[in-house]
Order: structure tokens, then C-alpha cells, then sequence
């Protein structure tokens, strides 16, 4: 019998979740099958990990969603990879076209590649879709100011 709690069947990869959400030794005492209770004592894996699909992929190779795509550009902009940042946030797009923090970080990767007018506009862009975003209000007075 597979273990329930709210009515709710927990197999597959809600339970690898709550696995490593470190929840598993409450949720198994509370279901009165303490013998579950050891698996909290096994090393926890990362959450992206468990729910990686069968075939090796990670779940953002199979459908990456756009917070995978504003984390990847963060991690181009901080490596120097201004245009692959730019490529990232574009991708968003794709799936969401008023992301204000797709239009921030393109703004700031424009800023880093000395492209002022096009850094501005995306972040006057940022901010008629999230006009209290503040970093996206800061990163257009830095663009203003090193567009002089």
C-alpha cells in the first residue's frame, strides 16, 4: 500500500521531493509507519536531482521555464557572457513576454557591453510592466549615467 496523507497518493516525484525536502521522518510518523522513519538518516540530494527525468536530462533540458532561463542569464552575466545573457532573457520571453526581470537583465548585460540606448529602453521596458521593480529603476539611471 502506498503511503497517503490528505488524501494525497505520494509516490513518484512528489515523494522524492518531500524525500529531500528533509519532511520524510513527520510525514512517515504521521502516516503510523515509523520503519519509513530511517530514510530521513540517507543523504539528501538536490531537489533539480530527484526530479530529473529518467533519461539523464535535467527538468530544465526538457522545459525549461522562465525562471530557468532569468537564473541561466544571471550566470552568463556573471560569468562576462553578456550576449549569451542577453540570448537567455530572450528565451523567457518566449514563454512569458512581460517578464520585467527579463527586460532588467537585459538592460544590465546592455549596460556591460556599452550598448546605452538599448539598455535603457529595456529598462523602460522593466518598469512599464513592474513599475515598483528597484533594481530595474536603478539599472536605468546606471545606464543613463554611463550613456552620457
Amino acid at each position: 500500500m502506498k503511503p497517503s496523507h490528505g488524501g494525497v497518493d505520494m509516490n513518484g516525484k512528489h515523494l522524492k521531493a518531500l524525500l529531500i525536502l528533509g519532511a520524510w521522518a513527520s510525514f512517515s510518523a504521521s502516516c503510523g509507519d515509523p520503519s519509513e522513519a530511517r530514510r530521513a538518516d540517507q543523504p539528501a540530494t538536490s531537489v533539480a536531482a530527484a526530479l530529473e527525468p529518467e533519461d539523464g536530462r535535467t527538468a530544465a533540458e526538457v522545459q525549461p521555464t522562465v525562471d530557468d532561463y532569468i537564473n541561466r542569464s544571471v550566470e552568463h552575466y556573471r560569468a562576462g557572457e553578456f550576449r549569451e545573457c542577453i540570448a537567455m532573457c530572450e528565451k523567457a520571453l518566449e514563454i512569458d513576454p512581460g517578464s520585467a526581470l527579463a527586460y532588467n537583465n537585459i538592460g544590465t548585460a546592455r549596460v556591460s557591453l556599452a550598448e546605452y540606448d538599448l539598455a535603457i529602453a529595456a529598462c523602460q521596458k522593466a518598469l512599464a510592466l513592474a513599475p515598483d521593480l528597484e533594481i530595474a529603476k536603478n539599472n536605468l539611471a546606471w545606464a543613463q549615467q554611463r550613456g552620457r
